[in-house]
């Protein structure tokens, strides 16, 4: 055995024998759970460097520390708050995250959409403006009176209005007539005669507005 060997054998066993009397000295006064008063021991007695981890630690487990400050008014548990809408101050659901009911969000979708122009819409969104335009009309074909299936036809249709063109204008009133699929069909196709293309045109002035 050589000289090192023995001078790290001397070491470790002093350093041992001095970890066994720091632990027994913190068996005898060891610390306590501050929620349930459990003395704090450590898991493995021999593992190197509990005694610091120990000094640290004020709770026997994650259920104590959790009990112990959810009661404290330092950590108050999350109320949920209750949304109204800015509006009309009507109660939202809970769990939205909208600041407008659904009437107002209505109002104020549909306003500001008649203020955009055909280029800041979507086809698809043209589309639905103008079947909420014609909500309030009698539901038949302005044509053969036809009433299971309706589409909002466009007198003068959507592509003839330049890009620029604001979206009340395109689906306004004297713009939009009810149709049956066969009868939208044909207008669009340019099959309609004279007769049927002013009869529709009649029919979208003297409709009623929603």
């Amino acid at each position: 055995m050589s000289y090192v060997t023995t001078r790290k054998s001397v070491q470790s066993a002093g350093a041992h024998a001095k970890a066994a009397k720091i632990r027994a000295r913190y068996l005898e006064s060891p610390r306590h759970c501050l929620c349930c008063g459990t003395a704090i021991l450590p898991s493995d007695p021999e593992a190197i460097g509990w005694l610091r981890l120990l000094r640290k630690k004020k709770f026997c487990s994650r259920s104590c520390a959790a009990s112990y400050n959810n009661s404290t008014q330092h950590f108050p548990k999350r109320t949920a708050r209750r949304r109204i809408c800015r509006k009309c101050d009507t109660r939202l659901e809970r769990g939205t995250r909208r600041v407008l009911c659904v009437g107002c969000f209505n109002k104020h979708h549909r306003r500001r959409s008649l203020y955009s122009t055909k280029n800041e819409r979507s086809h698809a969104e043209t589309r639905d403006h103008a079947r909420s335009r014609v909500a309030g009309r009698l539901r038949r074909c302005a044509v053969c009176g036809y009433i299971k299936y309706l589409e909002v036809a466009h007198i003068r249709p959507v592509s003839d209005f330049p890009g620029s063109a604001l979206l009340a204008e395109i689906n306004h009133l004297s713009n939009l007539v009810l149709l049956c699929p066969n009868h939208h069909k044909e207008y669009d196709k340019g099959l309609a005669d004279d007769q049927t293309i002013e009869k529709l045109r009649s029919s979208a002035t003297n409709g009623s507005a929603p």
